[in-house]
């Protein structure tokens, strides 16, 4: 029985769902769409009546970290572990004994093909979703909140203690939830981003940059443009590797360090992308831009850390981020090979 789920946020906040059950909610009322965190915000009615009747249960807000959620009658905290808050009657449906943890991501971008077939698609999964086995059923759950936890659970996260009930109750606890760890002025969350930064418009007059420009050009078989950046596109990829917690630094490490992996993943992922005659929508492609590594480098550096990748998409707002992070994880591998 698995009765601990670690996971990484890449999205600000926890889900608790049974895919089977998510699923079976949206068809119930007519949703075809992926943006299903979208739903429940637009719809309020829709949202409450998807946690009163125990589809999802969410856990936010909270900062993106890691987190353990785990079942408390299975795997008891350690003794010096310091318990913050225990809420109780949270709603819970499961349907498959599968009991997904996710962060919100897995409602911005509902890939239904994926999570209802779970266990099976397990070994593809992000760090961002783990899951617990859950006897079908309808439960009301306790919800503790955690930190100094010992391994093998992450330092920070929520226990579950769950009571089987016959129906759930037609209305949730009057009370106000919050899931925050941050207790007596001490942050549990996140380390600090670096204080010292280059920035994109340094990096791309350095002549490392310009000599990987020069490879690309021949490994592509076309030109890649050296006018000047418009104004406001550096400030833009600045903004990109803000959102990835990086800066231009370590671009020009993969550029002196791991030039040929980043090459071959460039090359790999244009030509998986490519759309010739100009795709569907016969959009005739630009000469190449001067800025053309810079997207596929911050992707290449994030694959390279093993997480986060998904937190940038989604903060991006790619559309499909989870499907399309893992088409990238997948060309990661192969060119650093």
């Amino acid at each position: 029985m698995k009765n601990i789920a670690n996971i990484t946020l890449y999205a600000p906040g926890i889900v608790l769902f049974d895919p089977l059950t998510l699923q079976a909610f949206l068809q119930r009322v007519g949703y075809q769409g992926s943006d299903v965190f979208d739903l429940f915000i637009d719809d309020q009615a829709i949202g409450a009546q998807a946690i009163g009747e125990g589809v999802v249960f969410p856990i936010y807000q909270i900062p993106d970290d890691d987190y353990a959620v785990f079942l408390e009658q299975g795997a008891l905290p350690a003794a010096d572990a310091q318990r913050h808050f225990t809420y109780q009657g949270a709603p819970l449906h499961v349907t498959s004994g599968v009991l997904v943890a996710a962060d919100l991501g897995a409602l911005m971008d509902w890939d239904a093909a994926f999570f209802c077939n779970y266990l099976e698609n397990y070994p593809q999964r992000l760090k961002n979703n783990d899951y617990l086995d859950v006897a079908p059923g309808r439960y009301l759950v306790a919800i503790s909140g955690y930190s100094a936890l010992a391994a093998p659970l992450n330092p920070l996260g929520y226990g579950l203690r769950l009571e089987a009930v016959q129906q759930l109750p037609p209305a949730m606890p009057d009370e106000d939830f919050d899931f925050s760890l941050e207790r007596d002025g001490q942050s549990v969350n996140r380390q600090l981003h670096r204080l010292m930064t280059m920035h994109i418009d340094e990096l791309i007059t350095l002549g490392q940059y310009r000599s990987f420009l020069d490879t690309l050009e021949h490994q592509l078989g076309q030109p890649v443009g050296r006018v000047p950046l418009e104004e406001g596109l550096s400030d833009f990829y600045d903004h990109c590797l803000e959102l990835a917690r990086l800066d231009a630094s370590v671009l020009l490490t993969i550029l002196e360090q791991q030039r040929e992996a980043s090459l071959r993943y460039i090359g790999a992922k244009l030509e998986m992308f490519a759309e010739p005659e100009g795709g569907k929508d016969n959009i005739v492609n630009e000469p190449l831009p001067l800025t053309l590594p810079l997207g596929h480098l911050i992707e290449f550096a994030l694959l390279g850390q093993g997480d986060g990748i998904a937190a940038y998409l989604e903060q991006l707002r790619i559309p499909k981020a989870q499907q399309y992070a893992r088409q990238i994880s997948a060309l990661f591998a192969k060119s650093a090979d």
